[in-house]
Protein backbone atom coordinates (compact mmCIF):
# COMPACT_ATOMS: atom_id res chain seq x y z
CA UNK A 1 0.00 0.00 0.00
CA UNK A 2 0.99 3.63 -0.37
CA UNK A 3 -0.45 6.94 0.79
CA UNK A 4 -2.66 8.91 -1.58
CA UNK A 5 -6.11 10.27 -2.31
CA UNK A 6 -8.70 7.54 -2.89
CA UNK A 7 -10.35 8.15 -6.26
CA UNK A 8 -13.77 7.09 -4.94
CA UNK A 9 -14.18 8.63 -1.47
CA UNK A 10 -11.63 11.46 -2.08
CA UNK A 11 -9.99 10.87 1.31
CA UNK A 12 -6.26 10.61 1.93
CA UNK A 13 -5.58 7.03 2.99
CA UNK A 14 -3.37 4.06 2.29
CA UNK A 15 -4.20 2.95 -1.26
CA UNK A 16 -4.58 -0.69 -2.21
CA UNK A 17 -3.65 -2.09 -5.62
CA UNK A 18 -6.86 -2.33 -7.64
CA UNK A 19 -7.57 -4.54 -10.64
CA UNK A 20 -9.73 -3.27 -13.49
CA UNK A 21 -10.63 -6.81 -14.53
CA UNK A 22 -11.39 -8.72 -11.29
CA UNK A 23 -8.72 -10.97 -9.81
CA UNK A 24 -10.94 -14.08 -9.90
CA UNK A 25 -10.85 -13.90 -13.71
CA UNK A 26 -7.07 -14.29 -13.71
CA UNK A 27 -7.27 -17.14 -11.20
CA UNK A 28 -9.70 -18.90 -13.54
CA UNK A 29 -7.37 -18.29 -16.50
CA UNK A 30 -4.48 -19.84 -14.55
CA UNK A 31 -6.55 -22.86 -13.59
CA UNK A 32 -7.71 -23.42 -17.17
CA UNK A 33 -4.66 -22.67 -19.24
CA UNK A 34 -1.33 -21.39 -17.98
CA UNK A 35 0.53 -19.90 -15.05
CA UNK A 36 1.60 -16.65 -16.71
CA UNK A 37 0.04 -13.73 -18.56
CA UNK A 38 1.41 -11.40 -21.19
CA UNK A 39 0.01 -8.10 -22.35
CA UNK A 40 -0.24 -7.10 -26.00
CA UNK A 41 1.84 -3.97 -25.32
CA UNK A 42 4.62 -5.85 -23.52
CA UNK A 43 4.45 -9.54 -24.45
CA UNK A 44 8.08 -10.14 -23.50
CA UNK A 45 7.32 -9.75 -19.80
CA UNK A 46 5.63 -12.64 -18.01
CA UNK A 47 3.31 -11.61 -15.20
CA UNK A 48 1.44 -13.76 -12.69
CA UNK A 49 -1.55 -11.49 -12.19
CA UNK A 50 -3.59 -8.90 -14.04
CA UNK A 51 -2.51 -5.28 -14.22
CA UNK A 52 -3.11 -3.28 -11.02
CA UNK A 53 -3.03 0.39 -10.04
CA UNK A 54 -3.16 2.25 -6.73
CA UNK A 55 -6.66 3.64 -7.14
CA UNK A 56 -8.73 3.00 -4.01
CA UNK A 57 -8.43 2.89 -0.25
CA UNK A 58 -8.96 -0.41 1.52
CA UNK A 59 -12.58 0.37 2.50
CA UNK A 60 -13.60 1.27 -1.07
CA UNK A 61 -11.69 -1.70 -2.47
CA UNK A 62 -13.62 -3.96 -0.09
CA UNK A 63 -16.89 -2.48 -1.30
CA UNK A 64 -16.00 -3.43 -4.87
CA UNK A 65 -14.74 -6.84 -3.72
CA UNK A 66 -18.23 -7.66 -2.40
CA UNK A 67 -19.71 -6.96 -5.85
CA UNK A 68 -17.00 -9.07 -7.48
CA UNK A 69 -17.62 -12.01 -5.15
CA UNK A 70 -21.33 -11.84 -5.89
CA UNK A 71 -20.67 -11.84 -9.64
CA UNK A 72 -18.21 -14.73 -9.38
CA UNK A 73 -20.61 -16.85 -7.30
CA UNK A 74 -23.84 -16.05 -9.12
CA UNK A 75 -22.92 -15.34 -12.75
CA UNK A 76 -19.31 -16.07 -13.70
CA UNK A 77 -18.81 -19.66 -12.55
CA UNK A 78 -22.46 -20.79 -13.00
CA UNK A 79 -22.37 -19.65 -16.65
CA UNK A 80 -19.00 -21.27 -17.35
CA UNK A 81 -20.18 -24.52 -15.77
CA UNK A 82 -23.53 -24.52 -17.59
CA UNK A 83 -23.75 -22.02 -20.45
CA UNK A 84 -27.48 -22.69 -21.01
CA UNK A 85 -28.40 -21.70 -17.47
CA UNK A 86 -31.25 -19.19 -17.11
CA UNK A 87 -29.44 -16.92 -14.64
CA UNK A 88 -31.17 -14.79 -12.04
CA UNK A 89 -29.67 -11.60 -10.62
CA UNK A 90 -30.36 -8.54 -8.49
CA UNK A 91 -28.94 -5.03 -8.09
CA UNK A 92 -25.50 -6.50 -7.28
CA UNK A 93 -24.98 -7.24 -10.96
CA UNK A 94 -25.46 -3.61 -11.98
CA UNK A 95 -23.20 -2.50 -9.14
CA UNK A 96 -20.49 -4.91 -10.27
CA UNK A 97 -20.63 -3.78 -13.90
CA UNK A 98 -20.53 -0.09 -13.02
CA UNK A 99 -17.64 -0.63 -10.60
CA UNK A 100 -15.61 -2.24 -13.42
CA UNK A 101 -16.51 0.28 -16.12
CA UNK A 102 -16.03 3.26 -13.79
CA UNK A 103 -12.46 2.12 -13.13
CA UNK A 104 -11.91 1.98 -16.90
CA UNK A 105 -13.06 5.59 -17.23
CA UNK A 106 -10.85 6.46 -14.26
CA UNK A 107 -7.77 5.17 -16.09
CA UNK A 108 -8.60 7.48 -18.98
CA UNK A 109 -8.93 10.39 -16.57
CA UNK A 110 -5.58 9.62 -14.92
CA UNK A 111 -3.93 9.40 -18.35
CA UNK A 112 -5.41 12.74 -19.46
CA UNK A 113 -7.75 11.16 -22.02
CA UNK A 114 -11.47 11.58 -22.67
CA UNK A 115 -13.35 10.01 -19.77
CA UNK A 116 -16.94 11.26 -20.20
CA UNK A 117 -16.99 13.37 -17.08
CA UNK A 118 -20.76 13.50 -16.62
CA UNK A 119 -21.13 9.71 -16.63
CA UNK A 120 -17.93 9.28 -14.61
CA UNK A 121 -19.14 11.58 -11.83
CA UNK A 122 -22.62 10.07 -11.81
CA UNK A 123 -21.19 6.57 -11.37
CA UNK A 124 -18.68 7.78 -8.77
CA UNK A 125 -21.36 9.35 -6.58
CA UNK A 126 -23.60 6.32 -6.99
CA UNK A 127 -20.83 3.88 -6.05
CA UNK A 128 -19.97 6.04 -3.05
CA UNK A 129 -23.66 5.80 -2.00
CA UNK A 130 -24.23 9.54 -2.32
CA UNK A 131 -26.77 9.86 -5.16
CA UNK A 132 -29.35 7.97 -7.22
CA UNK A 133 -27.96 6.54 -10.46
CA UNK A 134 -28.80 8.47 -13.63
CA UNK A 135 -26.74 6.77 -16.35
CA UNK A 136 -28.01 3.20 -16.17
CA UNK A 137 -27.75 1.95 -19.78
CA UNK A 138 -25.55 -1.01 -18.94
CA UNK A 139 -25.39 -4.42 -20.58
CA UNK A 140 -24.04 -7.94 -20.18
CA UNK A 141 -23.59 -10.18 -23.19
CA UNK A 142 -22.80 -13.85 -22.59
CA UNK A 143 -20.23 -15.00 -25.14
CA UNK A 144 -20.38 -18.56 -26.41
CA UNK A 145 -17.71 -21.19 -26.99
CA UNK A 146 -18.12 -21.59 -30.75
CA UNK A 147 -17.09 -18.71 -33.03
CA UNK A 148 -17.23 -20.40 -36.40
CA UNK A 149 -18.14 -23.83 -37.77
CA UNK A 150 -15.33 -24.81 -40.20
CA UNK A 151 -14.65 -21.12 -40.95
CA UNK A 152 -14.22 -17.91 -38.95
CA UNK A 153 -13.58 -14.19 -39.63
CA UNK A 154 -9.93 -14.22 -38.49
CA UNK A 155 -7.45 -16.58 -36.88
CA UNK A 156 -7.83 -15.26 -33.33
CA UNK A 157 -11.57 -15.12 -32.63
CA UNK A 158 -11.76 -18.14 -30.32
CA UNK A 159 -8.81 -17.01 -28.23
CA UNK A 160 -10.21 -13.49 -27.98
CA UNK A 161 -13.88 -14.21 -27.29
CA UNK A 162 -13.36 -17.15 -24.93
CA UNK A 163 -10.14 -16.24 -23.12
CA UNK A 164 -8.80 -12.71 -23.55
CA UNK A 165 -9.21 -9.79 -21.17
CA UNK A 166 -9.71 -6.42 -22.83
CA UNK A 167 -11.18 -3.04 -21.96
CA UNK A 168 -11.53 0.22 -23.87
CA UNK A 169 -13.76 3.11 -24.86
CA UNK A 170 -15.01 2.41 -28.37
CA UNK A 171 -16.35 5.00 -30.81
CA UNK A 172 -18.27 3.21 -33.55
CA UNK A 173 -19.85 5.72 -35.92
CA UNK A 174 -22.36 7.60 -33.72
CA UNK A 175 -22.18 5.08 -30.88
CA UNK A 176 -19.80 5.30 -27.95
CA UNK A 177 -19.48 2.51 -25.41
CA UNK A 178 -17.10 1.67 -22.60
CA UNK A 179 -16.53 -2.06 -22.29
CA UNK A 180 -14.69 -4.75 -20.41
CA UNK A 181 -14.33 -8.19 -21.99
CA UNK A 182 -13.15 -11.18 -19.96
CA UNK A 183 -13.59 -14.93 -20.39
CA UNK A 184 -17.04 -15.48 -21.99
CA UNK A 185 -18.46 -12.14 -20.83
CA UNK A 186 -18.75 -8.70 -22.36
CA UNK A 187 -20.00 -5.91 -20.08
CA UNK A 188 -20.55 -2.48 -21.55
CA UNK A 189 -22.38 0.79 -21.11
CA UNK A 190 -23.76 3.30 -23.57
CA UNK A 191 -22.00 6.65 -23.14
CA UNK A 192 -24.20 8.60 -25.50
CA UNK A 193 -27.93 8.71 -26.02
CA UNK A 194 -28.01 6.99 -29.39
CA UNK A 195 -30.40 4.06 -28.78
CA UNK A 196 -29.24 0.73 -30.19
CA UNK A 197 -31.01 -2.58 -30.63
CA UNK A 198 -29.35 -4.46 -27.79
CA UNK A 199 -31.83 -7.24 -27.14
CA UNK A 200 -31.73 -9.30 -23.97
CA UNK A 201 -28.50 -7.68 -22.77
CA UNK A 202 -29.97 -4.89 -20.62
CA UNK A 203 -29.17 -5.12 -16.91
CA UNK A 204 -31.72 -3.78 -14.43
CA UNK A 205 -31.03 -2.70 -10.86
CA UNK A 206 -33.59 -5.03 -9.37
CA UNK A 207 -34.33 -8.72 -9.11
CA UNK A 208 -34.58 -10.12 -12.62
CA UNK A 209 -33.23 -12.84 -14.88
CA UNK A 210 -31.66 -13.03 -18.30
CA UNK A 211 -33.80 -14.16 -21.24
CA UNK A 212 -32.74 -17.07 -23.40
CA UNK A 213 -32.13 -14.83 -26.42
CA UNK A 214 -29.40 -12.21 -26.56
CA UNK A 215 -27.96 -10.37 -29.52
CA UNK A 216 -26.72 -7.00 -30.74
CA UNK A 217 -28.19 -6.05 -34.08
CA UNK A 218 -25.38 -3.78 -35.23
CA UNK A 219 -22.93 -5.19 -37.76
CA UNK A 220 -20.42 -2.41 -37.16
CA UNK A 221 -20.19 -3.21 -33.47
CA UNK A 222 -19.57 -6.85 -34.41
CA UNK A 223 -16.87 -5.74 -36.84
CA UNK A 224 -15.25 -3.62 -34.15
CA UNK A 225 -14.76 -6.59 -31.83
CA UNK A 226 -13.65 -8.91 -34.64
CA UNK A 227 -11.11 -6.30 -35.69
CA UNK A 228 -10.12 -5.83 -32.06
CA UNK A 229 -9.39 -9.55 -31.75
CA UNK A 230 -7.08 -9.43 -34.75
CA UNK A 231 -5.30 -6.24 -33.69
CA UNK A 232 -4.68 -7.33 -30.09
CA UNK A 233 -3.09 -10.64 -31.03
CA UNK A 234 -1.18 -9.30 -34.04
CA UNK A 235 0.27 -6.53 -31.87
CA UNK A 236 1.50 -9.09 -29.35
CA UNK A 237 2.97 -11.30 -32.11
CA UNK A 238 4.79 -8.33 -33.66
CA UNK A 239 6.47 -7.46 -30.35
CA UNK A 240 7.31 -10.81 -28.79
CA UNK A 241 10.92 -11.98 -29.11
CA UNK A 242 12.03 -15.37 -30.40
CA UNK A 243 13.41 -16.12 -26.93
CA UNK A 244 10.02 -15.56 -25.29
CA UNK A 245 8.26 -17.61 -27.98
CA UNK A 246 10.63 -20.47 -27.15
CA UNK A 247 9.72 -20.12 -23.45
CA UNK A 248 6.04 -20.43 -24.30
CA UNK A 249 6.62 -23.59 -26.33
CA UNK A 250 8.77 -25.01 -23.55
CA UNK A 251 5.99 -24.43 -20.98
CA UNK A 252 3.43 -26.10 -23.26
CA UNK A 253 5.65 -29.09 -23.99
CA UNK A 254 6.35 -29.74 -20.30
CA UNK A 255 2.86 -31.22 -20.18
CA UNK A 256 1.46 -30.91 -23.68
CA UNK A 257 -1.47 -33.27 -23.10
CA UNK A 258 -2.67 -31.22 -20.14
CA UNK A 259 -2.41 -27.97 -22.08
CA UNK A 260 -4.17 -29.13 -25.23
CA UNK A 261 -7.00 -30.56 -23.12
CA UNK A 262 -7.36 -27.32 -21.18
CA UNK A 263 -9.77 -24.51 -22.00
CA UNK A 264 -6.89 -22.41 -23.33
CA UNK A 265 -5.59 -25.24 -25.49
CA UNK A 266 -9.01 -25.95 -26.95
CA UNK A 267 -9.43 -22.30 -27.94
CA UNK A 268 -6.09 -22.41 -29.80
CA UNK A 269 -7.07 -25.65 -31.56
CA UNK A 270 -10.38 -24.11 -32.68
CA UNK A 271 -8.55 -21.14 -34.18
CA UNK A 272 -6.02 -23.39 -35.94
CA UNK A 273 -8.55 -25.82 -37.40
CA UNK A 274 -10.98 -23.34 -38.94
CA UNK A 275 -10.55 -21.74 -42.35
CA UNK A 276 -10.37 -17.94 -42.27
CA UNK A 277 -13.03 -16.16 -44.32
CA UNK A 278 -13.58 -12.36 -44.27
CA UNK A 279 -16.61 -11.04 -42.41
CA UNK A 280 -18.88 -8.56 -44.14
CA UNK A 281 -21.63 -6.43 -42.66
CA UNK A 282 -25.15 -7.32 -43.70
CA UNK A 283 -27.33 -4.25 -43.29
CA UNK A 284 -30.45 -6.36 -42.87
CA UNK A 285 -31.67 -6.74 -39.32
CA UNK A 286 -31.21 -10.16 -37.75
CA UNK A 287 -33.12 -11.31 -34.70
CA UNK A 288 -34.47 -14.43 -33.03
CA UNK A 289 -37.88 -15.59 -31.90
CA UNK A 290 -38.40 -14.89 -28.20
CA UNK A 291 -40.09 -18.27 -27.80
CA UNK A 292 -38.20 -20.91 -29.82
CA UNK A 293 -35.01 -18.90 -30.56
CA UNK A 294 -35.28 -19.49 -34.33
CA UNK A 295 -33.10 -17.01 -36.26
CA UNK A 296 -34.89 -14.58 -38.56
CA UNK A 297 -34.09 -11.80 -41.03
CA UNK A 298 -36.24 -8.83 -41.93
CA UNK A 299 -39.11 -8.81 -42.80
CA UNK A 300 -39.92 -12.12 -41.09
CA UNK A 301 -41.90 -12.43 -37.88
CA UNK A 302 -44.56 -10.61 -35.87
CA UNK A 303 -44.50 -8.23 -32.90
CA UNK A 304 -46.75 -9.00 -29.92
CA UNK A 305 -47.43 -7.42 -26.55
CA UNK A 306 -47.15 -9.23 -23.21
CA UNK A 307 -50.90 -9.34 -22.60
CA UNK A 308 -51.27 -11.17 -25.93
CA UNK A 309 -48.60 -13.70 -24.98
CA UNK A 310 -49.81 -14.74 -21.54
CA UNK A 311 -53.38 -15.54 -22.63
CA UNK A 312 -52.22 -18.42 -24.83
CA UNK A 313 -52.55 -21.90 -23.37
CA UNK A 314 -50.40 -23.28 -26.21
CA UNK A 315 -47.61 -20.87 -25.27
CA UNK A 316 -47.59 -21.94 -21.64
CA UNK A 317 -47.69 -25.62 -22.57
CA UNK A 318 -44.66 -25.15 -24.80
CA UNK A 319 -42.72 -23.24 -22.11
CA UNK A 320 -43.54 -25.63 -19.27
CA UNK A 321 -42.60 -28.64 -21.38
CA UNK A 322 -39.37 -27.03 -22.56
CA UNK A 323 -38.30 -26.20 -19.00
CA UNK A 324 -39.74 -29.37 -17.38
CA UNK A 325 -41.98 -27.39 -15.03
CA UNK A 326 -44.33 -30.02 -13.60
CA UNK A 327 -47.49 -29.75 -11.50
CA UNK A 328 -45.89 -30.80 -8.21
CA UNK A 329 -45.20 -28.17 -5.56
CA UNK A 330 -41.78 -27.29 -6.98
CA UNK A 331 -43.06 -27.18 -10.55
CA UNK A 332 -46.00 -24.94 -9.69
CA UNK A 333 -43.65 -22.52 -7.92
CA UNK A 334 -41.39 -22.50 -10.99
CA UNK A 335 -44.40 -21.76 -13.19
CA UNK A 336 -45.45 -18.92 -10.89
CA UNK A 337 -41.94 -17.44 -10.81
CA UNK A 338 -41.71 -17.59 -14.60
CA UNK A 339 -45.12 -15.95 -14.96
CA UNK A 340 -44.12 -13.14 -12.59
CA UNK A 341 -40.91 -12.62 -14.51
CA UNK A 342 -42.43 -12.12 -17.95
CA UNK A 343 -45.89 -10.76 -17.15
CA UNK A 344 -44.78 -7.14 -16.79
CA UNK A 345 -42.21 -7.17 -19.59
CA UNK A 346 -41.93 -3.58 -20.90
CA UNK A 347 -40.67 -4.57 -24.34
CA UNK A 348 -42.56 -6.19 -27.23
CA UNK A 349 -42.10 -9.83 -28.17
CA UNK A 350 -40.65 -10.99 -31.48
CA UNK A 351 -42.47 -14.12 -32.65
CA UNK A 352 -41.56 -16.27 -35.68
CA UNK A 353 -44.01 -17.46 -38.34
CA UNK A 354 -44.20 -20.92 -36.73
CA UNK A 355 -44.79 -19.81 -33.14
CA UNK A 356 -47.45 -17.26 -34.16
CA UNK A 357 -49.86 -20.20 -34.49
CA UNK A 358 -49.85 -20.45 -30.67
CA UNK A 359 -51.85 -17.24 -30.42
CA UNK A 360 -55.46 -16.50 -31.23
CA UNK A 361 -55.02 -12.97 -32.51
CA UNK A 362 -57.91 -10.81 -33.65
CA UNK A 363 -55.89 -9.02 -36.30
CA UNK A 364 -52.64 -10.72 -37.22
CA UNK A 365 -52.00 -8.12 -39.92
CA UNK A 366 -51.58 -5.51 -37.19
CA UNK A 367 -48.87 -7.59 -35.51
CA UNK A 368 -47.15 -7.96 -38.87
CA UNK A 369 -47.32 -4.19 -39.35
CA UNK A 370 -45.75 -3.76 -35.92
CA UNK A 371 -42.69 -5.87 -36.83
CA UNK A 372 -42.25 -3.91 -40.05
CA UNK A 373 -42.25 -0.65 -38.10
CA UNK A 374 -39.89 -2.15 -35.51
CA UNK A 375 -37.52 -3.09 -38.34
CA UNK A 376 -37.72 0.32 -40.02
CA UNK A 377 -36.80 2.02 -36.73
CA UNK A 378 -33.94 -0.44 -36.00
CA UNK A 379 -35.66 -1.83 -32.94
CA UNK A 380 -36.75 1.49 -31.42
CA UNK A 381 -40.48 1.13 -32.09
CA UNK A 382 -42.69 -0.02 -29.25
CA UNK A 383 -46.44 -0.38 -29.90
CA UNK A 384 -48.99 0.82 -27.39
CA UNK A 385 -50.22 -1.50 -24.64
CA UNK A 386 -46.77 -2.88 -23.87
CA UNK A 387 -45.92 -3.53 -20.23
CA UNK A 388 -47.93 -4.95 -17.32
CA UNK A 389 -50.78 -7.10 -18.67
CA UNK A 390 -53.12 -6.01 -15.88
CA UNK A 391 -53.45 -2.63 -17.51
CA UNK A 392 -54.92 -4.12 -20.68
CA UNK A 393 -57.06 -7.11 -19.65
CA UNK A 394 -60.45 -7.25 -17.98
CA UNK A 395 -60.98 -8.66 -14.49
CA UNK A 396 -62.41 -11.99 -15.74
CA UNK A 397 -59.55 -12.46 -18.21
CA UNK A 398 -57.01 -11.85 -15.45
CA UNK A 399 -58.69 -14.34 -13.09
CA UNK A 400 -58.63 -17.06 -15.78
CA UNK A 401 -54.85 -17.02 -16.30
CA UNK A 402 -53.58 -18.53 -12.96
CA UNK A 403 -55.96 -21.48 -13.26
CA UNK A 404 -54.92 -22.07 -16.83
CA UNK A 405 -51.22 -22.01 -15.88
CA UNK A 406 -51.66 -24.39 -12.96
CA UNK A 407 -53.81 -26.86 -14.91
CA UNK A 408 -51.54 -27.46 -17.91
CA UNK A 409 -50.08 -31.00 -17.95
Amino acid sequence: MRKGICHLCDKEKDLAESHIIPKFVYRWMKNTGGQYFRTALNPNQRIQDGLKNHLLCFACEQKFSKYEKWFADNIFFPHLQNSSRFLEYDENLGNFIISVLWRRLLLNKINGQEYFEKVFNDWKLYLDKKTVLQNDKIHLLFLGDIWGEDSQPNEFVHRYFTRATDTNIAEIDDDIIVFAKFSRFLVFAELNSNKQNFRGTNVYFEKSRFPFAQYIDNGKISLYFLDRAEKVFNLALSRISEEEQAKILFEINKNSKKFWNSDAGKSVISDINNEVKPYTVDEKMKYVCDICLTSMNEPEGHLLRTYEIIQSQKYWKFIFSKNSYGIDKEGLQQRLDYFKEISSSPTPWIICDNCISMFNLKNIDKNKAYINKWISTKGKFKPNKCGDFRNYLGEEEIKRIPGMIAGIN
